[in-house]
Order: structure tokens, then sequence, then C-alpha cells
């Protein structure tokens, strides 16, 4: 049963983050399977920190640990945002610290981040409605994050401020907003429009990004701060189900609060440490860490495993400079192991289906008498 609850959530983190050609057809969403997300990449970031030379790149590095501790802590054991934990978290955040409140119900982000006198609050929408994705026939092009509000630290240290926020961000949390679904539409050959026959589309995260940041902004004032752009790849796959296979919201939040957290603080904090590349860099590192994973060997078909290795090649070659850092000794470990693993399977195979075939009576055949 270990193996099998092993083997499932592995297979979720793969299937999210590596994307293979072939997907679930139905949700997938799992409590435990986000919990386990969220350790692999927090211990990933554990073994990146360690093998980097750069000290000034490692102190940038334990902000987004911390963020990702933060991100687990405020949980309770059903998945579901505490009130007593995250009001913890939120007075104990660190001049610069990252708290990263993914608010499941709404399908949206927030990010808060304590500077100096003053919190900053980023709203981010996490999926792509259906019909978006449906029509793009590529990657979609999104920034991150939405609208953004800074708020005096003396208001979030007023009991009641304090306490409305988490007791509204617990309730929206919790219960959908009913009025913010519509049905996904797609269209037919000749272009007219179709409305498909299941679960609704994605949820309007308005109750985050326009009610409870124009509260904020009423008692605050709009930030402008650094945006990223990201082209994401997002799939809705349905087959004889009533809800569909989508590309992980939680994924989507860890990345983008990841590469904010490097890209603004790297050049602000750390002089010479480039938040950019190092985004990039961790990501491949924790492909590899996943592939690395005890279960891999063991429970995963062949073909998955050279798809996982073909993508993380791929990764290789576009970041041109991966083969000289540091820390690629090790993804360079896993490949090399994984490919002899591969290749003494096949040879293995191959002799356990070959067939001695007797030919000896080939010599004495004449063509011409036959």
């Amino acid at each position: 049963m270990e193996d099998q609850g092993s083997l499932e959530a592995l297979l979720y983190q793969i299937n999210h983050i590596f994307l293979p050609p072939q997907l679930p057809q139905e949700d997938d969403k799992n409590v435990l399977h986000e919990k386990a997300l969220m350790k692999t990449v927090y211990h990933g970031l554990i073994h990146f920190r360690r093998s980097l030379v750069d000290q000034r790149c490692e102190k940038l590095l334990t902000r987004c640990t911390d963020m990702m501790k933060r991100m687990m802590r405020i949980h309770d054991a059903n998945g579901l945002l505490d009130s007593k934990l995250l009001e913890k978290e939120l007075l104990e955040l660190d001049n610069f610290g990252f708290l990263a409140i993914h608010v499941r119900s709404q399908n949206a982000g927030l990010l808060v981040t304590k500077i100096d006198s003053q919190y900053l609050f980023e709203s981010l929408e996490l999926l792509a409605r259906d019909t978006d994705v449906m029509a793009c026939k590529g990657r979609l092009r999104r920034h991150f994050p939405g609208r953004s509000v800074a708020v005096d630290a003396f208001l979030v240290r007023d009991t009641r401020f304090r306490e409305t926020l988490i007791d509204t961000l617990i309730k929206l949390d919790r219960e959908r907003d009913s009025e913010g679904q519509t049905k996904p539409k797609a269209r037919d050959a000749y272009g007219n429009d179709l409305e498909l026959d299941r679960e609704e589309d994605t949820t309007d995260p308005r109750l985050v990004t326009g009610m409870l940041m124009a509260v904020l902004q009423g008692l605050g004032r709009i930030a402008d701060v650094p945006r990223i752009c990201k082209h994401t790849r997002e799939e809705v796959l349905l087959k004889r189900a009533h809800s569909p296979w989508r590309r992980s919201p939680l994924w989507l939040f860890i990345r983008v609060s990841m590469q904010l957290n490097l890209y603004r603080q790297g050049a602000e904090l750390v002089p010479g440490c480039q938040g950019e590349s190092l985004y990039k860099e961790f990501m491949l590192f924790l492909m590899s860490f996943i592939l690395n994973h005890p279960a891999s060997s063991r429970l995963l078909p062949h073909d998955l495993l050279f798809i996982m290795m073909a993508k993380i090649s791929r990764r290789i070659i576009k970041h041109g400079s991966a083969e000289t850092a540091p820390w690629f000794e090790f993804t360079k470990q896993v490949m090399k192991e994984k490919d002899l693993k591969l290749k003494l399977e096949w040879d293995d195979m191959q002799k356990k289906e070959s067939k001695h075939l007797n030919l000896s009576a080939l010599h004495s055949l004449d063509f011409g008498k036959d």
C-alpha cells in the first residue's frame, strides 16, 4: 500500500510538472498529492541550495525555502487554510519575507510580502478559463501578478483588521462562488458555439482579485510592482468523466511565487545573483530530483522514464550553460543512472525473447534440385 501511495503521488507530480503525452482524462485533485508536491519542491530547494557555490544566491534560495515552509504550515490536515496558523505566519513574517496563500475554492492566489513598514498584497488568477485554453493553439501568454495593493504594517497588526482579513480568506477558501461559474463552451466545425455537458468552467477569482483587493485598496494604496510574463502550457482533458483534467493551479502558484521572489529580490537584495537564471536552473534541477525518486526505477514504466529524460535533456540544451553549473553534477549522475538502467533492461529483455534456431540443415540445400 505504501508503494501504491508513493507511486500515485509521484505520477501526479510527473503529470503536472513534466506534462507527458499521455495524461489523465478526468480531474485528479487530491489533498495528499498536493501536500507531497509542496514537500518535493521544498526538499528540492534544500538540495539545490546545498549544491551552490555562490553564497549570495544561497541566501536568496533560503527565502524560497522559507516561503514553501510557510505555505505548508498554513494548511490543516484537509488541505484547507487554518486561521490560527495563518495569523501566526502573517505576524511573524520577516522583512522581505513572502507568504503565499492558495485560496483553493476561488481559483486564486494571494501573495503577501512585508517590506519595511508596509505589507504588499498581490492577487493572482491561477487556472485560465477552459474556453481560452481550448482556443489557444500553443502556449497561453499570461502576466503575473494582477492587482497589487500596499497596506501600512500598523493596520495588519490591528487585531480587528487582521481577524476580519483572515476570516474572509478562510471563508473564501472553503466556499465556491456559484455566481462566478459559467458553462464552458466550444465551437463546432462551422464556428457555432456549443455548450459542453459537464461541470462548470474554472471559477472566476473575482472575490479575491476584485472584492478583497478593492477593500484593501480602500485601506491602503495601489502598488506599482514589477510583473513577469509566463508562456504557460495548459490542458483541458475529458473522456467519459464529469470533471476534466487541468494542470495543477497549485503548481502554477508555486512557480509564479518563486519566480517573483527570485526575480525581484535577486536584483534588490543580492547584487550579482541573477534571479531569473536561478529560477530556470532550479526548475531543471527539480525535474532531475523527481526523476531520482526511489520509486521511479522500481515502479515507473520504461516509456515514461524515457520521456522524463527527454524533457530534462531539452531543458539542458535550451539553458545552454547548465553543464558548467556546480549543481549540474547531480543532474548528470541521475541521467546516467537512468539511461544505464534502461539499456540494461532492454538488453535483458532482448536476451529473454531471443530464440536459438538450428540452421545447420541450410548447408545441404541445393536450390537447383529443390
